[in-house]
């Protein structure tokens, strides 16, 4: 059957839609679609399709670009997540508070509002992630109340080091030991760089050496407390920071139902938006269904033509096929014939599959199992098949 969607040219039409999703989720959602037999599921997909064609109409639109799935997430063994973890949860947070408050838009509009309804706006995790990280990604002090004050704390520390080495590079005793007038860092403490030849005469403790072994580099005795209680500091600093990561990915995960319940609906929107893009584009009406399979087309198109030339130019056609099981068409050749019958075969998978289609309302469309085609030339050296006998490999297939 597959052989009769590529002739067909099913797959083109999925394609069509995948390319107007604004995710990857929703061009996954669209790569699924397949034709149904249920008449009852087809009708709540077409009445899905058309309501959210309407919504399209009516400026509803929701903007899905950072969609994506944070299901993988929650699989990590690590109980702690980290930035880049936390931004992707903060985004679908962010289009949740965003695309929630759209239901109440949708007037008139019953399933849409229904499948609506089930996304739960996440704002607590959008303003938690906006009070922990700044537009960098950096830990602002904002985090908590306790790392405000550890990095008050900080700052003073660091305020009165710098005070006690600019005292000691003003002291004219220090110039002869001085290699340069300013301080460093090695080892992450604070020093200072001293002649190799003096570094006997200078009270503290030697971190490191240059290359050269010209100089020492030295932190000074009235130093080391300060710069001792620093590195405290900066221990306690890390602390606090994965405590608020830890409480921030204990806060995720409680939600983990709701993030995957807001991303099956986000996605399945962005399928349905991408479709009523596509329906918009080619003037998509929902025929009358019917239990029986018969066809009545009114007005139809080709939709693949109609998306190439435009509505207007692809002349529309009428058919119907009820009583009778087998319908001949006859002309010359460019005349149109394979169009009309590809035409036929792709609007029937379209409907079967819940999509409007071009054509006008009053036309009756009946449910198919099956649909098969047998168009163009399929010889296979391969397969040993010539033009004739790849023609009735298909026809065997129908009929079985």
């Amino acid at each position: 059957m597959q052989d009769s969607y590529h002739d067909l040219e099913y797959s083109v039409l999925k394609r069509q839609i995948e390319q107007l999703c604004h995710s990857d989720l929703g061009r996954a959602e669209a790569a699924k679609l397949q034709p149904l037999n249920d008449i009852a599921k087809i009708k709540a997909e077409l009445n899905l399709h058309s309501q959210s064609m309407q919504a399209l109409k009516d400026g509803i639109e929701p903007r899905l670009e950072d969609l994506n799935d944070p299901k993988p997430l929650f699989d990590i063994q690590s109980s702690v997540f980290a930035y880049e973890e936390f931004f992707l949860f903060y985004q679908n947070a962010v289009i949740s508070a965003i695309v929630a408050p759209l239901k109440d838009s949708l007037t008139g509009l019953p399933q849409l509002k229904k499948l609506w309804q089930r996304i739960v706006p996440l704002p607590q995790i959008r303003d938690r992630f906006n009070a922990i990280f700044d537009a960098e990604g950096e830990v602002q002090d904002s985090a908590s109340p306790e790392l405000k004050r550890i990095r008050k704390r900080f700052s003073q520390l660091r305020g009165n080091i710098t005070k006690t080495m600019n005292a000691m590079l003003s002291d004219q005793k220090m110039d002869q030991h001085l290699m340069d007038k300013f301080f460093t860092h090695r080892e992450d403490r604070y020093v200072l760089p001293i002649k190799e030849s003096s570094a006997k005469l200078v009270d503290g403790i030697v971190q490191s050496h240059s290359g050269s072994g010209s100089t020492v580099f030295i932190e000074p005795q009235s130093i080391v407390p300060l710069n001792n209680e620093l590195q405290l500091i900066k221990q306690d600093e890390k602390k606090e920071i994965y405590r608020i990561f830890s409480e921030f990915s204990q806060q995720i995960r409680e939600l983990e139902r709701e993030f995957n319940s807001n991303t099956r609906v986000l996605k399945r929107l962005d399928f349905l938006f991408a479709a009523a893009r596509l329906g918009l584009e080619l003037d998509s009406r929902v025929p009358e269904l019917q239990p029986e399979p018969i066809l009545e087309l009114k007005n139809a198109r080709h939709p693949l033509l109609c998306l190439q030339m435009g509505r207007k130019k692809v002349i529309p056609f009428d058919l119907e096929l009820n009583d009778k099981r087998v319908l001949v068409l006859s002309g010359p050749n460019t005349g149109g014939k394979t169009v009309l019958m590809k035409a036929v075969g792709l609007i029937s998978l379209m409907v079967l599959s819940g999509l409007p289609a071009p054509l006008d309302p009053e036309s009756k469309i009946g449910i198919f199992d099956h649909i098969y085609a047998d168009i163009g030339d399929d010889q296979s050296i391969e397969a040993a098949l010539s033009t004739f006998s790849s023609h009735i490999v298909k026809i065997k297939t129908m009929l079985d």
